[in-house]
């Protein structure tokens, strides 16, 4: 044997000796797993599911998935219907965050689970976006605090109402600068007022337009302008209260006609009447419109958004109605009411307890 093939043969034992080595530590899957090490479990550049302290799993960590998508581009903290209604719930995957009293609570959407995250503040308008919760303090702040009720933080000093949580924005009434609309970044810089109007309330976010009304400059007509603050436009010269934008239609209470529910497209045409009850409390979910029915001592109701189908589903007082999930949140009559919670179907009546 020669001299040069005698170094290849070397050669050649010396490679398959350390792909062999190498095979003890890794091996060749040819199954849609692909590259596994000596334990079996896959490689992959992505995090390890986690553990929740209940111990249900979601990935990389967080607790639960942001509140599902308004539309392709829009991530929202909460619903407009249930911020018009004060906010007192919020949803995130599988969980309800709901105010009752000074307290902010956790729980599953099958009453699991129950949990208080934060006391003392009297949330409203809570909005839930990753791993935060945003809220209104009765100490008349914005706050944040982790859905595992830690990190509990100051966010800024307006007094804001309406919050309305929308990518990396939150939309506020500021109470301090006589109610006019403002924006702040969910980092907490870039704040601006937006608009001069004052005495403002009742913001929608939707599709880059923010919708409100204005009771100083007008009787509750309708605004929208560019979440940039410019191209204001009056559109409806009603007296709307509640209003819900919804696809390409905002369904409101009209003061000056019995406080009935009427519906307008988003561009002020096709203004229509949708029933004949005094009308509180409006929040649109599904393709219903639920409400407190005033003219049958504050019963909740639900109609849906062509007229059809009008029904009752509870016989309790309502105040400030929260659809989440498949469930209606209000309460007794008053703000300081014990909190129920019905099924959208009118079963599953619940007095929440914590």
């Amino acid at each position: 044997m020669s001299k040069k093939l005698v170094i290849l043969v070397c050669c050649a034992a010396f490679s398959l000796a350390i792909l062999l080595a190498a095979a003890q530590v890794f091996r060749i899957d040819p199954g849609p797993a692909g590259l596994t090490n000596n334990s079996g479990r896959e490689l992959s550049s992505e995090s390890e599911d986690d553990e929740t302290e209940d111990g249900s799993k979601n990935q990389s960590g967080n607790e639960s998935s942001s509140l599902p998508l308004s539309d392709e581009t829009e991530q929202r903290g909460n619903t407009a219907g249930n911020i018009v209604n004060v906010g007192t719930v919020a949803q995130s995957g599988d969980w309800h965050f709901i105010s009752k009293g000074t307290s902010l609570y956790r729980m599953r959407a099958n009453g699991k689970d129950r949990k208080r995250i934060v006391d003392g503040h009297y949330p409203s308008y809570v909005n839930v976006v990753g791993d935060w919760i945003y809220f209104r303090s009765v100490k008349e702040d914005i706050y944040k605090v982790r859905t595992d009720g830690k990190g509990l933080t100051f966010f800024s000093i307006d007094d804001g109402h309406y919050l309305n949580v929308v990518d990396d924005w939150i939309y506020y009434i500021n109470k301090d600068d006589n109610e006019r609309v403002y924006k702040i970044r969910t980092d907490g810089t870039d704040r601006k007022k937006l608009s001069d109007d004052e005495n403002c309330q009742d913001i929608n976010v939707a599709d880059g337009w923010i919708y409100y009304t204005s009771k100083k400059n007008d009787k509750h007509h309708l605004y929208k302008m560019r979440t940039d603050g410019t191209g204001r436009i009056r559109f409806s010269d009603d007296y709307c209260a509640f209003p819900n934008v919804v696809d390409d239609w905002i369904y409101y209470s009209n003061f000056d006609d019995g406080r009935t529910i009427y519906k307008i497209r988003t561009d002020g045409t096709g203004r229509e009447k949708i029933n004949n009850d005094e009308s509180l409390a409006l929040n649109i979910s599904d393709g219903w419109i639920y409400y407190s029915n005033q003219s049958d001592e504050k019963r909740i109701y639900k109609i849906r958004t062509d007229g059809t189908g009008k029904e009752m589903i509870c016989d309790e007082k309502s105040w400030a109605i929260c659809v989440v999930d498949n469930w209606v949140y209000s309460k007794q009559g008053t703000p300081v009411s014990p909190m129920y919670r019905v099924k959208t179907d009118g079963t599953g009546y619940e007095l929440l307890t914590f």
